[in-house]
């Protein structure tokens, strides 16, 4: 529980920081301005002890409809002390939608991915909100979910990732699942570790546990 609630405390600050990056705004990505390479940041917390990893940009998913300026996806994890290299427990995963009105604020923020045809539904996403300064206003809309690291490095290891967010639809492209996974490699469970049984793990509102579709 304390290891979720500080990851999403590093995370929140970093969603609204996203939208000044260059290639992102409220209206969305812009051709020249995005970024050709998938990086990572890693932010180091000294009064804490703690190292956050995310996504440098945030990338943007291709989206079926035409409501959204933009639908981006980021990933965070945090580890203890000064190492980004942490097999974490959880993966913060963080949807930004852009538009010109609210579009997931009452609900409609269930989320369904398609791995290689293979569906995990992770439940309804936690919502927070803003809205942009100077005209025209643009509203964006961040939903979060926390998964367990095994669930992020199966959607990663995925040949083909479709997803849907209440009723929109979108996709991976392949090769930026090829560049996620450069990205965001993590250490095996140690032997110690596997040799242990795993306790029953306790559901809350900010841990959504996979499940899969019959």
């Amino acid at each position: 529980m304390r290891n979720v609630l500080l990851l999403t405390a590093f995370a929140i600050p970093f969603v609204a920081l996203a939208q000044r990056e260059p290639g992102v705004g409220v209206y969305g990505y812009s051709d020249e301005a995005a970024p050709t390479n998938i990086e990572r940041r890693v932010q180091y917390d000294k009064f804490k002890d703690r190292t956050v990893v995310s996504l440098k940009h945030p990338l943007e998913l291709h989206i079926d409809m035409g409501d959204l300026n933009a639908l981006t996806l980021n990933a965070y994890y945090s580890c203890q002390g000064n190492d980004p290299l942490c097999r974490p427990i959880d993966v913060l995963l963080v949807f930004t939608a852009i538009s010109d009105s609210w579009r997931f604020i009452k609900s409609d923020r269930d989320l369904i991915l398609l791995m290689d045809e293979h569906p995990l539904s992770f439940g309804q996403l936690d919502w927070d909100g803003g809205t942009s300064e100077g005209s025209p206003v643009r509203t964006w809309e961040s939903m979060t979910v926390t998964v367990a690291t095994e669930s992020f490095e199966q959607i990663l290891r995925a040949n083909f990732v479709e997803g849907q967010l209440g009723h929109r639809t979108f996709k991976i492209e392949p090769e930026h699942l090829i560049a996620l996974r450069a990205q965001f490699k993590f250490p095996p469970e140690s032997s110690e570790v596997l040799s242990k049984p795993r306790a029953k793990p306790k559901l809350h509102k900010q841990r959504l546990a996979p499940q899969k579709i019959l």
